[in-house]
């Protein structure tokens, strides 16, 4: 926005195109308030060679800084041949309207942000309270992250925060078993009933929560650090990595595949897979180079549901990361195997 005032802004579009004018192209505008369209325009664009920019007038009576909410004006820039969208940009106006009205809402209340915290501990054995003004955050003790934020007596969240670590896989992903291999992380960081006490650390101005967890049962650590200030501002952060696994710990291990990564004897490469190849070349061990360890069924007749801790002497078969198994034969370590048996 090169210019604004009640009732008119002066916008400055720009042509990034390397070849064709914007004479080609419609910008449809739409004044929003609260997110509801209250008024709108189609303007043919004039002609604007590539790297110029041009000025477009836009005048609405609903563009004004004072209001009962947010108002903003949306700009859509669409292809004339076929209404296609080429450009997008959102402005907003009336900037500190619903702080002035929160902040009367805060003092018709009775106070609101700048308050003194108060926290509730005892109210509930999964939760910690905290109420600043009008303002309530519910922090859940098994996560360290709020369950619920009330405003003013409304809730805005619609579920408790929960940290996420999933995304939906792609068809190359799905093509090489990366939906067997990946499932640990779809349901990581769930609130687990036994779990990490988490710290709390309160002074004057704010309450800090402080929760470290494992998310995962190979090793993957979540920390979290969530701050509720007097003000009502809510500061999260959050730090991930993975805990060393001891060696020794081997046979009390009970999970059907553990991960794990080969060395060189001089410890010096990591072992990645290639295909159907082993080479001896990672300086580093990630994706590559991580390997699951199963019990075969055969190895001992307690062993039969697969539930028993992985000991010495069991039988066991190898995958690599793209799911295949290890097959050792006289010319060698293989990883081609497309079911456990007897290589």
């Amino acid at each position: 926005v090169k210019e604004e005032e009640e009732g008119r802004a002066v916008l400055l579009v720009s042509n990034h195109y390397d070849f064709t004018s914007l004479s080609t192209l419609d910008l449809e505008w739409e004044v929003a308030e609260d997110g509801e369209v209250i008024d709108g325009e189609k303007i043919p664009l004039p002609r604007c060679e590539p790297g110029r920019q041009l000025e477009v007038r836009v005048e609405s009576a609903a563009l004004r800084r004072a209001g009962g909410g947010e108002v903003s004006l949306i700009c859509n820039f669409m292809r004339r041949s076929d209404g296609h969208k080429v450009g997008f940009s959102q402005m907003f106006f009336g900037e500190g309207v619903q702080e002035e009205a929160l902040g009367a809402a805060a003092a018709a209340a009775g106070g609101g942000g700048g308050g003194a915290i108060k926290v509730d501990s005892s109210s509930s054995p999964t939760s910690i309270i905290v109420n600043c003004g009008q303002t309530r955050v519910e922090i859940d003790r098994r996560t360290g992250l709020p369950a619920g934020i009330q405003l003013g007596g409304e809730e805005l969240l619609h579920s408790p925060l929960l940290p996420n670590f999933w995304r939906p896989l792609t068809d190359n992903e799905i093509g090489s078993g990366q939906q067997e291999h990946l499932k640990h992380w779809k349901f990581a960081g769930r609130p687990r009933e036994e779990g990490e006490e988490m710290q709390v650390e309160e002074s004057e101005q704010s309450v800090r929560f402080l929760l470290s967890r494992e998310v995962t049962e190979d090793g993957v650590m979540l920390a979290t650090s969530c701050t509720v200030h007097e003000d009502g501002n809510i500061v999260i952060d959050g730090k991930v990595w993975r805990r060393k696994v001891d060696p020794a710990s081997l046979g009390a291990i009970k999970d059907k595949d553990f991960k794990f990564f080969l060395r060189s004897s001089d410890r010096s490469k990591y072992v990645r897979v290639l295909d159907d190849e082993l080479l001896v070349d990672s300086d580093d061990a990630g994706f590559l180079q991580q390997m699951s360890m199963r019990r075969c069924e055969s190895s001992g007749e307690d062993d039969k549901d697969g539930d028993q801790p992985l000991r010495s002497g069991a039988t066991v078969s190898i995958t690599a990361h793209h799911g295949r198994y290890l097959e050792a034969k006289e010319e060698g370590v293989r990883a081609c195997g497309q079911r456990n048996g007897e290589f």
